[in-house]
């Protein structure tokens, strides 16, 4: 399977099997992509494709098939996952930036108006100020 992630970009997935892997990752940045050699330095990952298999009937006989990617978790932690591991369908793009917004002739009601709309979509880390 060829690679769909992009170096340094944030990610977020699932597993096809919940039994051998986490079931979600959630906001991971892709480190590098490796090869088979390079992965089994991370992880037995001979085992885990064997597992894999047991569960998911169509991955690749030999894991020396399989495309690996170096994730790191927002805790710095390095996971090691062949994409074959992986419910691509599941696979979302969460880079995250910050933006400024700048709203002319606004009075107190419509910053208290925006302020709850943007508590309401689920973001707290926002801060509004008075220009």
């Amino acid at each position: 399977m060829a690679n769909i992630f992009t170096i340094k970009n944030t990610y977020s997935f699932n597993t096809l099997d919940a039994s051998i892997l986490d079931s979600r990752y959630e906001s991971v940045e892709v480190v590098s992509t490796t090869t088979y050699e390079e992965a089994i330095k991370y992880r037995d990952i001979q085992t885990v494709h064997n597992d894999m298999k047991s569960k998911v009937t169509n991955l690749p006989e030999s894991v020396r098939d399989c495309s690996f990617v170096l994730f790191k978790t927002l805790t710095g932690e390095r996971v090691l996952l062949a994409n074959e591991w992986l419910d691509i369908n599941s696979v979302v793009l969460k880079n995250l930036m910050s933006y400024n917004i700048r709203v002319d002739n606004a009075g107190v009601d419509d910053m208290n108006i925006l302020r709850n709309r943007l508590l309401e979509l689920g973001y707290t880390n926002f801060e509004i100020t008075v220009a």
